[in-house]
């Protein structure tokens, strides 16, 4: 079990003033009113929960009401940014990638040759055997991250391309990213816009977590569902345009 924890909260929030008064926990980062503190030694679980926190990765706990706002989602991503490795399993989310990419070639029907990797993290899909032939672009909340994901040789959409979609993907995956998806209709709305007409996009959803949302944004959004079905990464949604 680790002994480094990572915990978010809101800033000087009456849990951020309890967690800091403890002496294993030290103050890692502020920014856009949330704190990101560090808890060093064994997990206090039961406490964490008793202050509305609760697990987002193994060693990452959020308050509730910050695990779907842009903001703090973008600042726990780009504290996490130098060693977002070491907080993911690197091999079961490469074999998602693997998964959700073969499906979109499953269903698109067509030649897959443009893939937009929404959440892309550290750039890990380059790793996706799956992804070989097919020209892959990122695009992530967290500007630090994408830039690691860009070193790695990653093409990473600013957030102004992300936001002017002009039919631009056969394919979209969303990879262990729809728990903490944000602002989920104008995502799926700008998600939509680099969909070509026919495009697919495939996501899962880990513990189902965000699934039931997700699915009451998406005609709001004018997208539709294709297919949902379970599978060893939780729930995999596959969406496209109206029609």
């Amino acid at each position: 079990m680790t002994s480094l924890w990572t915990l978010v909260v809101k800033f000087e929030s009456n849990e951020y003033r309890k967690l800091l008064s403890k002496a294993n926990v030290e103050l890692r980062r502020c920014g856009s009113g949330v704190s990101i503190l560090s808890w060093r030694g064994a997990p206090d679980e039961r406490y964490w929960k008793s202050l509305g926190l609760a697990r987002l990765f193994e060693t990452v706990w959020v308050a509730a009401e910050l695990s779907s706002n842009r903001a703090a989602v973008s600042e726990l991503f780009g504290s996490l940014s130098a060693e977002y490795g070491s907080v993911i399993d690197t091999q079961r989310n490469v074999d998602c990638y693997n998964f959700l990419i073969n499906t979109c070639i499953q269903y698109y029907g067509f030649p897959v040759l443009n893939l937009l990797d929404v959440g892309c993290g550290d750039g890990l899909i380059l790793r996706a055997s799956a992804a070989r032939s097919i020209r892959i672009v990122g695009y992530d909340l967290s500007a630090e991250i994408a830039r690691v994901a860009q070193s790695r040789g990653l093409e990473v959409l600013s957030d102004a391309e992300f936001f002017s979609g002009a039919e631009d993907f056969d394919a979209v995956v969303g990879c262990y990213s729809m728990h903490y998806f944000v602002e989920p209709y104008s995502t799926i709305g700008f998600v939509s816009k680099h969909l070509k007409h026919a495009g697919v996009w495939a996501m899962n959803f880990h513990k189902n977590i965000m699934f039931d949302r997700f699915m009451g944004c998406l005609e709001g959004a004018e997208m539709r569902r294709i297919a949902d079905f379970e599978t060893n990464f939780g729930r995999v949604l596959v969406a496209g345009r109206a029609l």
